[in-house]
């Protein structure tokens, strides 16, 4: 059996011999290239010069100055054009949620090349949708029509009324908002995007540093991919690949797996060499296809099948094993996959990130965080909720730090019924009197939080360093840089914070990362997401979690746009979600 990739690096390697290094080689993500990388390599006699591998995001960025920053400062720089178009404007913890969505948002608006004034006009003058939206097709204003009737404004609520009052700055916040970016040569990706459209025509053409870009393995595409494409196609210098089975392209309903793809074969056509059968496994029988659906009773029942599965597969090797993928639609069952895998299956590569919510080091900050939010100052004594001591001082990380006195204390709560405990009662202990104390500044608190993670750090450095302190230890350090590039905003003088609002916001932040794990990616089994198997095809699969609500694992998501207003100027909605599962 072929694969997909290896299929193109053989006729590439045929076509172009030792001159590959003129070409680029575009996937939707870096796993692509490394293994359509390996696949050359099995193929080339003797050392050359590798193509350029990219994504679509780097290659966008190649063409652009502006660099694109962190979510963080995204989100201050957006706060603080917003406080200036609206005087009586709330906190920022107050802003942080829904400025999050206007950020993703405006993402959106400038990768599917929305005309945002058009969009966000001020829906209180909308009296006559034909006039005020010049220049719609009669399909937008019939769905824009068909909002107008359900909003009806003349019944006023107070989240219409909310909901017009922001709507109403929107125009002046978007340009206000990319100037800002723009002077301090940052910008969000899609702004990254939108900037690549602007700029002339033929810069593709003038491109020197590739003979010819080949994108491979894509599928939904926004407005800014199709632009990029269209101009490297123009000038002569772009080939397309895609990878589908002939059941996609018939004609289907709106979310069937071929809707994005047959509109991409219209419009760019297809470059797959010779050879290549699009009637795959998937639309015919095939005695080498073996499939098996196993029904078990909870998530705990399928991860521990995994290991069976695994063993009952006779023929993978040390050298075979990346053939082998357990696809996680669900993806929180990480980490119970992990520890349920026998200890013979030798290496394992992860290409997935794994929530910092469901870690020790975060379940500790949040005990932290919740100790200094129910502590209180009484007489000048800082006293402390029994509730939150217990939970500290019994918490894995922390529960050797003080020796004899621990048990001690724990002992004195219960037996005299305290239920505030004073700051004084943990003075005899250098290691407690930093973790039980009151910084009074979100400075402070930064430092408090760091102090903490960097004493758990020199304990774990004391001891034989096992696998499980060195993942500790990596999720330590992913914390304490979020707290860094917080500290960057709370230093400003233009933005009020209290300790609160740095809980709030910090809560949030470690609530929405994602730990990437590293490691040689072409060894060993590949545990990954659904997302994360684009153009690959594997010798076994095992998915797990494969029901309806998971697979397809389809939000509405948050945004200030109406499905009907998203839907009306072509912006990413359910359906298309949907449609890329599919």
């Amino acid at each position: 059996m072929t694969y997909f990739l290896e299929h193109i690096a053989e006729s590439l390697y045929k076509e172009f011999g030792n001159t590959l290094n003129r070409h680029c080689l575009v996937f939707p993500n870096r796993r692509a290239g490394l293994y359509f990388l390996k696949y050359l390599a099995a193929r080339i006699e003797k050392p050359v010069w590798s193509p350029s591998i990219l994504t679509i995001n780097e290659l966008f960025r190649s063409y652009s100055s502006l660099q694109v920053a962190g979510n963080e400062i995204l989100l201050f720089e957006l706060y603080k054009a917003y406080s200036r178009l609206k005087k009586t404007a709330e906190s920022f913890d107050e802003f942080y949620y829904w400025g999050d969505m206007l950020l993703n948002d405006f993402d959106d608006v400038d990768k599917y090349l929305v005309n945002a004034s058009l969009l966000f006009r001020n829906v209180l003058d909308i009296k006559n949708i034909d006039s005020q939206f010049g220049g719609l097709t009669e399909y937008q204003i019939e769905i824009i029509k068909r909002f107008w009737t359900n909003f009806n404004h003349d019944k006023p609520t107070e989240q219409k009324t909310g909901f017009i009052s922001i709507w109403s700055i929107l125009p002046d916040l978007y340009n206000d908002f990319r100037n800002s970016l723009r002077i301090n040569n940052i910008a969000y990706e899609g702004m990254v995007f939108r900037e690549f459209t602007e700029i002339e025509e033929n810069v593709c053409k003038s491109d020197e540093r590739w003979d010819i870009v080949h994108f491979i393995g894509f599928n939904a595409l926004n407005e800014c991919e199709k632009t990029l494409m269209a101009r490297y196609r123009n000038a002569g210098k772009a080939r397309f690949y895609w990878d589908y089975d002939n059941s996609y392209i018939k004609e289907g309903k709106l979310n069937s797996a071929g809707f994005f793809l047959r509109e991409n074969l219209k419009k760019f056509g297809n470059d797959m060499p010779k050879g290549w059968n699009f009637e795959t496994m998937l639309s015919k029988k095939s005695p080498e296809v073996y499939r098996r659906v196993i029904d078990t009773s909870s998530d705990v029942a399928q991860v521990k099948l995994v290991s069976h599965l695994l063993e009952e597969m006779p023929d993978i090797t040390k050298e075979n094993a990346h053939h082998t993928a357990v696809v996680l639609a669900d993806e929180n069952l990480l980490m119970p996959v992990l520890t349920s895998l026998p200890e013979n299956m030798g290496d394992i590569n992860i290409t997935m990130g794994h929530p910092l919510k469901q870690t020790l080091v975060y379940t500790l900050l949040k005990h932290l965080m919740d100790l200094q939010r129910n502590s209180i100052v009484s007489e000048g004594i800082v006293r402390f909720n029994y509730k939150d001591v217990i939970s500290i001082l019994k918490h894995p990380l922390l529960s050797d730090i003080a020796g004899e006195l621990e048990n001690e204390l724990l002992k004195e709560i219960v037996k005299t019924n305290l239920t505030r405990i004073p700051e004084n009662q943990f003075s005899k202990n250098e290691n407690l009197s930093i973790v039980f104390k009151k910084p009074l500044t979100p400075q402070d608190l930064s430092e408090y939080f760091k102090n903490i993670l960097s004493l758990i750090a020199l304990k774990n450095e004391a001891k034989d360093r096992s696998q499980d302190i060195n993942i500790i230890n990596e999720f330590i350090y992913r914390v304490v840089l979020s707290i860094n590039r917080l500290e960057t905003i709370v230093k400003s003088t233009e933005v009020s914070f209290t300790t609160a609002t740095y809980i709030i916001i910090l809560d949030r932040m470690l609530r929405m990362q994602s730990v990437p794990f590293s490691g040689e990616p072409l060894t060993g089994i590949q545990i990954m997401g659904i997302l994360e198997t684009r153009t690959l095809d594997f010798k076994n699969l095992i998915i797990l979690s494969f029901n309806e609500g998971i697979l397809p694992a389809v939000s509405a998501g948050s945004s200030f746009i109406p499905f009907s207003l998203r839907e009306a100027f072509g912006l990413p909605s359910v359906n298309h979600q949907e449609s890329i599962y599919a």
